[in-house]
């Protein structure tokens, strides 16, 4: 059956954790959910001008995985990780922490069944970070978003994502193919 967005909306507001963005409150109105969250002041990955240096990539990476697994272990998958919904936020020590966003909004908003399909069926989200299970239509849990995760730390150390092609069908025919280039050869440190 469809689950009821509300139960999931108080799941989400329920997790609490210093590397995902808080979801104070959340209402319907005519129809629409809306979602109150915190402001995070930052940029997101889509932001970055150059590669990660090592040091500051292992910090970012471990925050993120911090964040997905606090989720994971309630059972709350993301569904649309992608260098849009990560936020670097600045600390007041000069630091950084970072912040995964729209976390389980997708699940919220839409018929949990339908999570990667439009009203037409087609295939949405980022083409360049879906899992393999999300472009079969799938069932899907936790390892997408480490599949999705791992193509966003590919990013952030390269500069580009680790799937390509001249056009969506070859782009997701990369994907399932696992046809890619190794990121030793691009970042041999």
């Amino acid at each position: 059956g469809i689950s009821d967005p509300f139960r999931e909306a108080r799941q989400l507001a329920s997790l609490q954790h210093q590397n995902i963005v808080m979801v104070y409150d959340f209402f319907r109105t005519d129809g629409d959910v809306f979602v109150v969250m915190e402001y995070v002041a930052g940029q997101n990955l889509n932001e970055l001008t150059e590669p990660m240096d090592l040091e500051f990539f292992t910090t970012f990476a471990k925050q993120a995985l911090e964040g997905l697994a606090a989720a994971h272990a309630i059972g709350m998958v993301h569904r649309d990780i992608k260098p849009a919904n990560i936020m670097l936020a600045g600390t007041p020590s000069g630091g950084f922490q970072t912040k995964l966003l729209d976390f389980g909004l997708a699940k919220v908003m839409s018929e949990p069944s339908h999570q990667t399909m439009d009203h037409a069926g087609a295939i949405t989200g980022s083409i360049h970070t879906i899992s393999p299970e999300q472009l079969r239509r799938q069932p899907m849990d936790h390892r997408a978003d480490l599949y999705s995760l791992g193509c966003v730390f590919y990013k952030a150390l390269t500069m580009r994502f680790p799937f390509h092609g001249d056009d969506v069908p070859s782009l997701i025919a990369a994907h399932l193919q696992h046809d890619f280039t190794p990121l030793a050869e691009l970042r041999p440190d």
